[in-house]
């Protein structure tokens, strides 16, 4: 971690490592760190110096949501006639200080097929709206290897009936929500995150405790348009390897695709309509965690996922769940070795003959027992999410080709370690074994 004041380095001599979990101020001009949260607390003199940089890298078990890695092959192949527009602090000539200045020069220049590109790792704290034109695309878009952080005043707008156009989100952090006031066709996301509660801020210490605020949904798509006719009949909202709170998407929506994702519900339902106890649109959700009561219109394909909570969806004649997690009594299409099911018949066939009573109570302990178990339930730690080494192994080894159910999956955590194993054993003197210690 580097810390830069005013725009001058912060030397090791000022610097002191300290427990901040109940903040502190330090004396003088020193800076206390928090090595294992990451929180910072300058000293008097220090903070009167001018505003703080900090540059800093943070663990995480994969390339996932909005992070500074590679991720080229992401980045959008713009077609012809693409206007770029690129946005960063630099102040050269042809770029934009703010993403609104960049917006405002697009909507000068006809509301053309654009990227809004994110040049650097600033914090842009800005109130965005949005209203994309007919047939045209536009996008935010960080560059390789960079995570810009944008912190909304208000929700992102996407504003207008425009069910030919595309908003894309791509390798940002975003302390906020995404609303689509009109009506939209298509809201992608790629290596993004939508922070789950919408803010990564810590209360004031010195501020009394304010009032609890009911959890906000990361996406909320109108229902119906003014005249009181359905609203986004055309929208398709695609995430690849990103990271959301609740989802409220009309059921008569096109479709929701989620590969390699998060969707953590955190204390309300994670997947759902506008309106209270209604139904999201039909989905097609690949190697993602889903983290609280879900309901669906239809899932055409679950795949090498975590249900982790309530499932139903209406319409089960059609669709497939496989090599996925999801509870027993859950309301869903045909299922093909899911868990805990697969594990709960392969106990009652080898138990032999049982009394009704006696299937009730086994199914009921091996369902308590293939249940997902993780790391950190708590967004912002390094291991979120990661499933816990005394997890079951029906789960940890449940998908297709033998990797981990969930977010994970791409990992191919097993098969690494197996490999490893094996190839420690080929090496080691005799007598000797191997065993891995995982640092989460």
């Amino acid at each position: 971690m580097m810390i830069f004041i005013g725009g001058q380095p912060v030397p090791l001599a000022r610097i002191r490592c300290r427990n901040l979990d109940a903040w502190s101020q330090p004396a003088g001009n020193i800076v206390a760190i928090d090595t294992a949260t990451g929180r910072i607390s300058l000293g008097p003199v220090a903070a009167a110096a001018g505003p703080v940089t900090v540059w800093f890298h943070h663990g995480f078990p994969g390339d996932l949501g909005g992070g500074p890695y590679r991720r080229r092959a992401w980045l959008i192949n713009a077609p012809g006639g693409t206007q770029i527009l690129p946005v960063d602090g630099s102040g050269d000539p042809g770029t934009f200080g703010t993403i609104n200045a960049a917006l405002t020069q697009w909507v000068t220049l006809g509301k053309p097929n654009c990227i809004i590109q994110m040049r650097d790792n600033r914090t842009y704290a800005e109130a965005i709206a949005i209203e994309p034109a007919d047939n045209r695309f536009i996008a935010i878009e960080a560059i390789d290897s960079k995570r810009p952080h944008l912190c909304l005043s208000r929700p992102l707008i996407i504003s207008g009936d425009h069910d030919s156009s595309t908003v894309t989100l791509g390798g940002l952090l975003i302390e906020g929500r995404v609303e689509i006031t009109g009506s939209l066709g298509g809201l992608r996301l790629i290596h993004t995150t939508l922070v789950p509660g919408v803010s990564i801020a810590a209360p004031d210490p010195a501020a009394p405790p304010p009032p609890p605020q009911p959890t906000e949904p990361s996406i909320l798509a109108a229902m119906t348009r003014p005249n009181g006719s359905p609203a986004n009949t055309e929208l398709r909202v695609e995430a690849a390897f990103s990271i959301m709170g609740p989802l409220r998407l009309p059921e008569h929506a096109e479709a929701l695709v989620l590969l390699d994702c998060i969707i953590d519900g955190l204390d309300i339902a994670a997947i759902g309509g506008p309106a209270a106890n209604s139904f999201g649109p039909a989905s097609r959700i690949e190697r993602s965690t889903l983290r609280g009561t879900m309901r669906f219109r239809q899932i055409d394909l679950g795949s090498e996922s975590i249900f982790d909570g309530s499932l139903t969806v209406l319409r089960q004649q059609t669709g497939c769940l496989r090599f996925s997690y999801v509870q027993e009594n859950a309301l869903t299409p045909r299922r093909y070795r899911c868990q805990p099911s697969l594990a709960i018949r392969k106990a009652i066939d080898a138990a032999g003959p049982m009394t009704p009573a006696q299937i009730a109570v086994l199914r009921q302990q091996i369902a308590q027992r293939v249940a997902p178990e993780y790391v950190s339930e708590a967004y912002g730690q390094p291991a979120y999410l990661q499933l816990s080494d005394g997890g079951p192994i029906e789960i940890s080894t449940g998908a297709e080709d033998g990797s981990e159910m969930g977010v994970w999956c791409h990992l191919k955590q097993p098969q690494r370690a197996a490999n490893l194993k094996l190839r420690l054993e080929e090496y080691l003197p005799f007598g000797l074994s191997a065993a891995l210690i995982h640092a989460n």
